[in-house]
């Protein structure tokens, strides 16, 4: 029960009986209510919740793509041309396994198609061989080729060289007027710079005294300048400083060509790294 009401019953009952409470008596039992009353306690705010604070996370910058690796010619390059720009680079390995680069031309196309190890073969089914160019680029003074062959086989022939061009970029036939050509032929085991102006002027030799083998891998370039002077160089890409040569000035040449080769039924021929370059000048050493 409440001390209050019971002090006030208290007090009721003493004045009813006639016994007032003393002062002393009425201080006391005042204090004691007041001390009995609940204390007033003022309850804690309540801890407010952390803020959550907006991080700013930077978003990754992206990763640059690595610039393409530049395309690096042999070094034998530098010493036959100086002021080499490529133009024009096929690797063979644009379109799927088995079929023909993009550009190429053939008697019979598919003779010629991609291998497993990107690069271009050519087996010859015609009877006695076929031609194969590349007409995608016009090849003028101040201009030249690079690639890498190997052949297996060792009748027939196969060459590679420059056939002019007419003005609407027809090849010229072999034998026809005004027709010109200069290639390397490899007839049998036989090497020599095949020559023709109208009609076939002969065969030279090269300078240099490698033999050309079965299913080892060579680098070529041949190419012509502004004075006609022509050069073809072969070389085996480990013993680079034993090169065959032949050179020669025509001066009286055509000055568009073509890229162009015949292979042999009884050959396979492979080219790989086919690359057309610009050039100041032939460099003889």
């Amino acid at each position: 029960m409440n001390r209050k009401v019971v002090f006030l019953s208290w007090l009721l009952a003493m004045l009813l009986l006639g016994c007032g409470p003393s002062a002393v008596d009425i201080q006391t039992a005042i204090a004691q209510t007041e001390a009995a009353k609940p204390t007033n306690t003022t309850e804690p705010s309540p801890t407010p919740a952390p803020t959550m604070t907006q991080t700013y996370t930077p978003e990754p910058s992206p990763t640059p793509e690595p610039s393409p690796t530049p395309k690096v010619l042999p070094d034998v390059l530098d010493k036959t041309f100086s002021g080499i720009t490529i133009m024009y680079r096929d690797e063979f390995d644009s379109v799927p396994v088995g079929q023909v680069p993009e550009g190429w031309e053939a008697a019979e196309k598919d003779s010629l198609k991609r291998t497993e190890n990107n690069n271009l073969e050519i087996s010859a089914k015609i009877v006695p061989g076929m031609v194969f160019y590349y007409p995608g680029e016009v090849i003028n003074p101040g201009e030249g080729v690079y690639f890498t062959f190997k052949f297996v086989g060792t009748q027939g022939a196969f060459t590679f060289g420059f056939d002019n061009i007419r003005e609407n970029g027809e090849l010229f036939q072999n034998g026809e007027n005004g027709f010109h050509s200069v290639s390397l032929l490899m007839n049998g085991q036989t090497l020599s710079a095949h020559n023709n102006q109208n009609a076939f002027q002969g065969d030279e030799i090269f300078k240099g005294s490698i033999r050309l083998q079965e299913d080892t891998w060579y680098q070529a370039a041949l190419g012509f300048d502004e004075k006609g002077d022509y050069i073809i160089k072969i070389w085996n890409p480990n013993s680079p400083t034993l090169p065959l040569v032949y050179y020669h000035n025509w001066a009286d040449f055509p000055t568009a060509y073509y890229f162009i080769s015949w292979v042999s039924n009884l050959r396979t021929f492979w080219m790989d790294d086919f690359t057309i370059f610009k050039f100041d000048n032939i460099i003889q050493e």
